[in-house]
């Protein structure tokens, strides 16, 4: 019972009952099944994420969503100690960029605006993050506003309202 298991717990208060165990006391006036916080919080479950989007992405940068990865506890070839990845709501298409520092996001990405600007010949809509400090310094969201992109942030680490993001890492 040290390592974290046990019998069912009818069989442990038959135990008990019997002097069978020492230094365990047992509430009779509480279910069995209740007197165990290992066990009640194993029991313990979380509703599941939705399988697919309900939210309809019409055409290719009408939403890209950015997230960081890192730091790492390896280097790269160049020292690089985070990826940052870009991904088209639309067609799921990401681009990954690499970098040694956080700071690094807001070149990152003016590069993939640029890249997906000259190749499919549309502005980027909107672009979705977590509230990161990479993403959320004042030089990064003057840019976003005076580019005319909306921003649409998420709660930090919610693979549930950034779950393109998360699902790629």
């Amino acid at each position: 019972m040290r390592r974290g298991g046990h019998p069912g717990m009818k069989t442990v208060v038959a135990m008990w009952k019997k002097g069978l165990v020492e230094g365990m006391d047992v509430d009779e006036s509480e279910l069995p099944e209740d007197q165990c916080e290992g066990c009640v919080q194993g029991k313990q479950t979380k509703a599941s994420y939705a399988k697919a989007s309900g939210t309809v992405i019409g055409k290719i940068s009408d939403l890209t969503v950015i997230d960081t990865w890192g730091d790492a506890p390896t280097l790269g070839l160049g020292g690089e100690r985070y990826f940052w990845a870009f991904t088209d709501g639309h067609s799921r298409h990401t681009e990954i960029a690499f970098g040694k520092h956080k700071s690094e996001a807001f070149g990152h990405f003016k590069a993939y605006k640029a890249l997906v600007e000259n190749k499919f010949g549309r502005k980027l809509k909107k672009v979705r993050f977590d509230n990161g400090g990479e993403f959320v310094s004042k030089e990064f969201t003057d840019y976003l506003r005076a580019e005319g992109i909306e921003i649409d942030t998420t709660a930090p680490d919610s693979s549930a309202q950034n779950g393109i993001a998360e699902c790629l890492h």
